[in-house]
């Protein structure tokens, strides 16, 4: 049994070590590679950095951001290019960057760090080796310093044109995806106060009033007719010898009350018609009937 035991415990660490051997050859491929080509330079020399990683090809590399300078002291001359090679079923992702010093000393040139995004969203960071840089003054005396034709400087240090690098709607996802991993609930948080400020200022502060309508006033049937009757009055038709205006206007009236008070078409039928609906509904007494049938 202890022979057993201990075979099967040198299994266990061999399999440890075959394990850990494997995951740094992983983390061993995939490393940030800083280098430079010149260490010492005289001041307004031209160094080139590069920055270079391996990746798959499914994975989003990040590589470090750099517009005008890579440290103190250190000013960028050229637009850094940015190139892919393929290599061995890799991706290797470069950066080319250009810069000088225009001051005698030493200068550091800092750790850089590249993220790579793999496929499902997992986001990895690496770290390049900081290095050093001794600038000096060119090897002149002082009065070939003096007598340097300033208009050499245009050819030394040339304006270049801006480079048109596009951006690719895959970069613009993976930073979307980057910085919602990373500022995920920050992001959350203020679409919601954005959402509740648009809510209550659409509802609730620039609610707009309610308009009441205001129901029409109705008129008794009988009030409207007196109103009309008194109007015809004051026109003194048959005092003008216009009888007959007179009587017709009268008669309208009398047939607009008629139908709208009893629901009777009166505007539209005969005066016998009139008299014999009013007469079979039992409305009016004999004596409104006598008198409305010598008016019609």
């Amino acid at each position: 049994m202890r022979f057993f035991s201990n075979i099967f415990k040198s299994l266990i660490v061999i399999a440890g070590l075959l394990l850990f051997a494997h995951v740094q050859a992983s983390a061993q491929t995939k490393r940030l590679l800083s280098t430079i080509n010149k260490e010492q330079i005289s001041i307004g020399d031209d160094v080139m950095l590069t920055l270079a990683i391996e990746a798959g090809t499914s994975e989003t590399v990040f590589l470090p951001l750099l517009s005008d300078t890579i440290g103190r002291g250190l000013e960028i001359t050229q637009f850094p290019l940015r190139d892919t090679l393929k290599v061995d079923g890799f991706l290797r992702h470069v950066l080319t960057v250009h810069f000088t010093a225009f001051d005698s000393g030493f200068y550091q040139i800092p750790a850089f760090k590249a993220a790579i995004v793999s496929a499902n969203k997992d986001t990895a960071w690496f770290y390049s080796v900081p290095m050093l840089l001794r600038a000096d003054y060119p090897n002149m005396t002082a009065e070939e310093l003096a007598v340097i034709d300033t208009a050499q400087q245009e050819r030394i240090f040339d304006i270049k044109e801006n480079v048109d690098t596009p951006f690719t709607i895959d970069e613009l996802w993976a930073y979307l995806m980057l910085y919602m991993k990373k500022y995920g609930i920050w992001l959350l948080l203020a679409l919601t106060i954005a959402v509740a400020i648009w809510y209550w200022y659409k509802k609730i502060y620039n609610k707009k009033p309610v308009e009441v309508i205001k129901p029409k006033e109705i008129v008794p049937a009988h009030v409207r007719a007196l109103s009309m009757l008194q109007a015809l009055r004051a026109k003194q038709l048959w005092q003008n010898n216009q009888t007959k205006p007179f009587h017709s206007e009268l008669t309208e009236i009398l047939r607009g009350y008629i139908e709208e008070r009893y629901q009777v078409p009166a505007l539209e039928q005969t005066s016998d018609e009139i008299l014999t609906s009013l007469h079979i509904s039992g409305l009016l007494t004999t004596e409104t009937q006598d008198m409305l049938k010598r008016i019609l």
